[in-house]
C-alpha cells in the first residue's frame, strides 16, 4: 500500500527489485479488503486557531510561502505533513491522539489553495474561515485523483515525508523538486506571540507537575498508587 511508505523508501524498493526483473505494485490496500472491523476516519471536529496563539495569519504564511516557492522555480507544493498543514492554515483537530491535527493533504499553487479533508470534521464557521482565504475543500481521498492528472508542473514535494503512492501520481508526468518543507523551516522560527504562548505554557504545565508531585508524596502508603 503505496500510501503508508514514504516516496524515498518506495524508490529504493524500485531500484532494487528492478535488478530482479520484478515490479511494484502500490494501488491496492490489501490489508483493508480483508480487515471487516476496520474503524472510520475520525470525525472529531476541526477548528481555526486564533492569531492570538498563531502570532501571524494564514494569508502571510501563503504568502511567505508562495516567494519560497517562486524562489524554487516551482509551479505547486503538495504538502502531506499533517503539523505542517495544522502550521500554515491555521487548524487544529483531535483525529490523531496526542497531536492537534486534521487529516489532510494540501495542494498550493500561485493562485489557489486545495484542502483535501474529510468534510464531517468541518462546521459552518471553519468552513466560512477557510473559504474566506479562497481555500477550495474537497474530499479527503481526492488527492490521488488531482495528483495523477497533474502534467508538464514542477511540484515541491518533500520525497521522505510525502508516501510513496502520492510520488507515483505525479512523478511520469512532471518534475518533482525534492527539497524540505519550506513550511518545516518556516514553522521553526518561532514569532514574538508564539515565544510568549510556549513560557505560559511551560509554566502551566510547572504547575501541573508540582500539583502531581505534592499529591503523590502526600498520599504514598495511604492509597494504592
Amino acid at each position: 500500500d503505496g500510501r503508508v511508505v514514504n516516496a524515498l523508501t518506495g524508490i529504493d524498493l524500485e531500484k532494487r527489485l528492478k535488478e530482479k526483473d520484478a515490479r511494484i505494485l502500490c494501488s491496492d490496500d490489501l490489508v483493508g479488503e480483508i480487515w471487516e472491523d476496520r474503524p472510520a476516519l475520525s470525525m472529531e471536529p476541526a477548528w481555526a486557531l486564533h492569531e492570538k496563539y498563531a502570532g501571524k495569519t494564514a494569508e502571510e504564511k501563503l504568502k511567505e510561502l508562495r516567494a519560497k516557492m517562486k524562489k524554487e522555480h516551482t509551479d505547486m507544493y503538495v504538502l502531506t505533513s499533517l503539523d505542517d498543514i495544522a502550521w500554515l492554515l491555521n487548524i487544529r483537530g483531535n483525529d490523531i491522539s496526542y497531536n492537534p491535527v486534521v487529516l489532510s493533504y494540501v495542494m498550493i499553487t500561485m493562485e489557489d489553495v486545495r484542502l483535501f479533508i474529510n468534510e464531517a470534521v468541518l462546521n459552518d464557521e471553519i468552513c466560512g474561515y477557510l473559504e474566506s482565504m479562497g481555500v477550495v475543500i474537497l474530499p479527503y481521498n481526492d488527492i490521488y485523483k488531482e495528483a495523477g492528472a497533474l502534467q508538464g508542473e514542477k511540484v515541491l514535494f518533500e520525497r521522505e515525508k510525502g508516501n510513496y503512492a502520492l510520488y507515483q501520481a505525479m512523478a511520469a508526468q512532471n518534475e518533482i523538486i525534492d527539497r524540505m518543507n519550506p513550511t518545516s523551516e518556516a514553522k521553526a522560527k518561532k514569532n514574538p506571540v508564539e515565544v510568549e504562548n510556549e513560557k505560559k505554557a511551560h509554566i502551566k504545565d510547572g504547575i501541573a507537575v508540582t500539583r502531581f508531585m505534592y499529591w503523590l508524596k502526600h498520599q504514598i502508603g495511604k492509597e494504592t498508587i
